[in-house]
């Protein structure tokens, strides 16, 4: 996050002066600014005038507007409107040229304006995207509301706020931007993109123009960002026949779903609709032409009869094909509620958009993501669904066996035992039965593979259930099994199931579920790196979003998990939103803001009120919330919790020494959240120097204590929990008695070959030898790690390379790669240990540029390995610049928790001696 400025909120009114402008009046407003028309007295013309607003906005995004409005002013076209100046005093604003006339949104509105005339305006448009492109930007905001239309009719593209340097590296970085219903998919999967993108807004508006109305119009963004990503728009000619079909298909190049199927450049796309105009034959039909000469030869005509007659046999095979839905819905909603709330209300007017559709596989696949998005009538319509596919799979003489494993598939992830029936086997037998027959082997073992779930799912006997899941273990490859048996477990049998369903396919709803696992039992940076990627492929995922940021919290990281809190508290209108609140409270209460904390409890309450369906526990959690605000504002009130309670709620509010001090009260299912806060204590010893053996001794110990007992039970429970544990730990502990480790991290061998091979069992060894400073070894445990967890690969790969760079440094005395290797890393990352890594090799030869390396370090963001690299390479730094009060410290401070090694001792004593 770029530092945060605040400055006067700027609003002007007509008379009002602005630097040399006399403000005229208003012309519009946006988010980032107001546009007024202005005469400027300096050059005596009247301009319009954007003034940015910079209350809450970083610093870091002005200066880069900034200096993208200024490439902008390199534009010079006939149909961009010019930029004038730009400045940052009194506050951010530019002037641009002024244009009389009406917006192209205002022209659709007010008149009818002929199909020849729209293909002018957006042929103009392209001509003057191409301009820009050409010099490296990309509009960002393509939409008839930023066309401005002239008296003589011709077009101008305005208000570059969005636009962005092509050539920039950060391009992709900036997350969804731009109005909703005219950005193009990759923008909504924050993929990289490019001028295809003006492309495809251009396409949208093209339809506006011809169709009177938006390709998709959902007023809900979840809904309408799915549209975007995963549906076909209507022809525009099934909307309107008197639409050119030359139009229609200019307008379907455009807003191809891929980039690459779109038009190569603005400039083709101007060239189309030139040749609309004049009656000559489209380039995006030159492809088909060949085609259509054969078509109309006699040996075709045979052909075309031949491929007609399959045609028919495929059409009676085939049942609606529909790509995945991108859509994960929180999950929540009672039975016995009695009525929606304002909140419902909102939801519930989208649900025709759903309940709507035929009752295809489609749609079944968009209800299964829909699972307690507070729509009463959910259930009702997945039951409808599948009853109605069903009916029709009986009345078809041909299967489509490819869509009926998708269907019984789509049944399983809804992780509903009762809809696993004596209908989904008879379907699974008929289905294989035909496989078999038409030796479609693959299809025919998926179908048997659903049998034998269909048989765990409805098997009374626990022995038979044990056998049947060691069988889906060994011989199953169908990752929705896996998923569907993931709900039925916990702990190391869920974790297992979810990475098998990851591993067999890419499925933003499995990266969720198994995100929400690992935030739940406290491992935080995994949980959110798989959160992350759910919102790749689906941006407004609810849960993705509220599990970030719970894990930002805990990983006191407030800013960002504002961020996520704000987003969701903008766009997600289901029950369940007094959450949001709750945990805005808990960032508020750790940053010690009581009376912030309080407003947002009050807030949550408010919105309980205007449900009028209070959620189980809110009264107790409202009256905790109190009382523990009570507490830290000196008037002492009892919390009446249990004492696991107690634990919980003090580790959910940071106050992690009242709840080490009844740390001893967990057991069983707790175990996780013990050495969460033995991890949080030893943490916080550890950077303030005091190692405190006791704790650490004790917390080895237990963990020790229960991996032996799963080990001789052969029932592992919490053993990659605890594997995890007790290698952080111990790359925690630079210098104790090497006998302990060695007996500890024999155990841990013996662990992992319980556990099998993945991603976790190499990845915290390989952190572990990165500590001790084998880098060879870590470097090669990483490399096997990031192939078995591909959504993890970025942050496996950071320690990697700072293992190979320090390998490289320490090793092989070959500085220049390791300078090469580090120096990627922060132009890549800003990686702190990267930085570290940089000043240590620059203390000898440039001082100024160690410094700056540094500097640039925030610890409390590095691992405790790294914050004790950083103190070590800081002290040689400051002995360099001579001054050896500060070098003293720095060693001092590192020897407290390393005190056995011998380079520092030397270091230390060499220091001592220069000062004197």
């Amino acid at each position: 996050m770029g530092n945060r400025i605040k400055k006067n909120f700027y609003e002007l009114s007509s008379g009002n002066k602005f630097r040399q402008y006399h403000i005229d009046s208003v012309l519009g407003k946006g988010a980032m600014g107001v546009v007024y028309k202005a005469f400027d007295e300096r050059l005596q013309r009247y301009v319009a005038l954007k003034v940015i607003q910079a209350s809450f906005i970083g610093e870091k995004e002005h200066k880069q507007f900034v200096r993208e409005v200024k490439a902008i002013a390199n534009l010079n076209h006939d149909n961009i409107v010019k930029l004038f100046e730009v400045g940052t005093d009194p506050t951010y604003y530019f002037t641009m040229e002024y244009v009389k006339g009406e917006t192209l949104a205002q022209v659709l509105k007010n008149e009818n304006i002929s199909y020849a005339a729209i293909a002018r305006i957006v042929s103009k448009i392209a001509l003057g995207l191409y301009h820009a492109h050409l010099r490296g930007i990309v509009h960002g905001d393509i939409k008839p509301e930023n066309i401005m239309i002239t008296h003589d009719r011709e077009p101008k593209i305005m208000d570059f706020g969005l636009a962005k340097d092509h050539n920039s590296s950060q391009l992709s970085q900036d997350g969804v931007q731009g109005t909703p219903a005219y950005l193009a998919p990759e923008q909504l999967q924050n993929a990289k993109i490019d001028k295809r993108a003006d492309i495809y807004a251009l396409g949208v508006t093209l339809y506006r123009c011809l169709a009177g109305k938006l390709p998709f119009n959902e007023k809900n963004y979840v809904s309408l960002f799915y549209q975007i990503i995963n549906e076909t728009p209507r022809k525009l000619r099934s909307e309107n026949s008197s639409i050119p079909s030359e139009l229609e298909l200019i307008c379907e190049k455009c807003m191809q779903k891929s980039p690459q199927n779109r038009y190569t450049n603005a400039r083709f796309l101007a060239r189309d609709l030139q040749n609309f105009l004049v009656g000559r034959p489209l380039w995006v039909q030159s492809s088909s032409s060949v085609m259509d000469f054969i078509k109309h030869t006699t040996v075709f005509r045979w052909i075309e009869i031949l491929c007609g007659i399959s045609c028919i046999y495929l059409m009676i095979v085939a049942i609606d094909r529909w790509s995945e839905p991108a859509i994960e819905r929180k999950i929540f909603t009672e039975e016995d509620q009695k009525r929606f709330s304002d909140h419902q209300k909102k939801s519930q007017k989208i649900s025709p958009w759903y309940r709507d559709k035929n009752y295809t596989i489609h749609h079944l696949q968009l209800l299964s993501k829909r699972k307690g998005f507070g729509d009463k009538l959910w259930k009702k319509d997945v039951e409808d669904a599948i009853h109605d596919i069903h009916k029709k799979l009986q009345q078809r003489s041909v299967f489509d066996l490819e869509q009926i494993c998708k269907f019984l598939q789509v049944i399983v992830e809804i992780q509903i035992d009762t809809y696993i029936d004596d209908r989904f086997n008879k379907l699974c037998i008929l289905a294989n039965k035909f496989a078999k027959k038409l030796k479609l082997y693959r299809l025919s073992r998926e179908f048997e593979q659903l049998e034998e779930l269909h048989d765990f799912v409805n098997s009374k006997k626990d022995r038979r259930k044990k056998n049947l899941i060691g069988k889906i273990f060994k011989e199953t490859t169908n990752p929705y099994i896996f998923f569907y048996l993931s709900h039925k477990y916990h702990y190391w049998m869920r974790e297992k199931l979810l990475l098998h369903a990851i591993y067999y396919e890419k499925n933003h709803g499995f990266y969720g579920k198994l995100g929400i696992f690992y935030i739940n039992n406290h491992f935080y940076d995994e949980g959110i790196a798989l959160c992350e990627q759910q919102l790749r492929q689906n941006p407004y995922a609810p849960l993705a979003h509220y599990y970030i940021a719970r894990g930002l919290i805990f990983s006191e990281r407030y800013e960002n998990a504002l961020e996520h809190l704000n987003f969701l508290d903008k766009n997600y209108f289901g029950q369940n939103r007094e959450l949001i609140f709750l945990e805005k409270a808990r960032i508020f209460f750790m940053k010690k803001d009581y009376k912030k904390a309080k407003k947002f409890i009050e807030d949550a309450k408010n919105l309980v009120l205007q449900y009028e369906n209070e959620p189980p526990n809110f009264a107790k959690t409202y009256k905790v919330w109190q009382r523990l605000i009570a507490n830290n504002t000196g008037q002492n009130v009892a919390l009446e919790l249990s004492e696991t309670e107690t634990i919980k709620w003090y580790y959910d509010v940071g106050e992690i020494d009242k709840a080490y001090s009844l740390i001893d009260k967990l057991q069983g299912d707790e175990l996780p959240l013990k050495f969460a806060i033995y991890r949080k204590v030893l943490n916080k010893n550890l950077r303030n120097f005091r190692p405190n053996e006791k704790i650490w001794k004790k917390a080895c110990n237990e963990i020790a204590s229960n991996l032996r007992k799963e080990q001789k039970q052969k029932k592992l429970v919490f053993s990659s929990i605890l594997y995890r544990y007790a290698f952080e730990f111990l790359t925690g502990r630079l210098s104790v008695d090497k006998e302990y480790i060695d007996e500890q991290l024999k155990l841990l061998y013996s662990v992992s070959q319980q556990l099998g091979e993945y991603y976790f069992v190499d990845f915290y060894k390989a952190c572990f030898f990165k500590g001790k400073g084998l880098y060879q070894h870590a470097v090669v445990l990483c490399n096997r790690a990031k192939k078995l967890a591909l959504w993890y690969k970025d942050e496996i790969e950071l320690i990697e390379k700072i293992s190979l760079a320090r390998w490289y440094q320490y090793t092989r005395k070959k500085t220049d790669v390791a300078i090469e290797i580090a120096e990627e890393m922060v132009g890549d990352y800003n990686y702190g240990p990267a930085h570290t890594l940089l000043g240590y090799i620059h203390t000898s030869s440039n001082t100024h540029k160690a410094l700056y390396h540094f500097n640039q370090v925030q610890t409390s963001s590095l691992s405790i390995s790294d914050f004790f690299d950083f103190h070590f390479d800081r002290a040689s730094l400051y002995a360099k610049q001579h001054m050896y009060d500060e070098a003293i410290q720095f060693m001092e401070k590192y020897l407290k928790v390393n005190p056995t090694f011998k380079y520092a001792q030397k270091a230390l004593e060499n220091f001592r001696e220069k000062q004197n």
